[in-house]
């Protein structure tokens, strides 16, 4: 299984580089881009917890991470998502060199490119 990370400003693209991942016969999840609670803007502890732990399990279970990060964009969360891959041992693919020094140590392959077929290409490279 593939799984995808990023910040939740590209969630429309990272569902739909999911689904296309998905569609050609590779196993991805994306994480659980959810909408907010229209009372007050804000999921309840449980809640946000619960889909965190979700999040962290299916990192557990993926063979290899892609990075989402157009412009190199990296969020807080996202941050999080990467220190954790990076203590599971996971290989960690990225559309683009990160603004962060510290990230790009870790990432294995930067591909460059936001072109489904081209990350695709590449994925097939490490998954056989």
């Amino acid at each position: 299984m593939i799984i995808i990370i990023g910040s939740r400003k590209f969630s429309r693209e990272i569902k739909n580089l999911c689904k296309y991942i998905n569609n050609k016969g590779i196993p991805c999840e994306c994480p659980p881009f959810y909408d907010f609670d229209s009372r007050d803007g804000f999921l309840s502890e449980w809640a946000g917890k619960g889909l965190v732990y979700d999040h962290l399990f299916k990192i557990n279970r993926a063979r290899l991470c892609i990075l989402y990060n157009p412009n190199g964009y990296i969020g807080i969360n996202t941050a999080m998502e990467v220190g954790y891959i990076i203590q599971q041992n996971k290989k960690i693919i990225s559309l683009f060199d990160s603004n962060e020094y510290c990230i790009n140590l870790f990432i294995f392959e930067v591909i460059n490119s936001e072109k489904e077929q081209v990350i695709f290409n590449t994925l097939k490279k490490y998954l056989h």
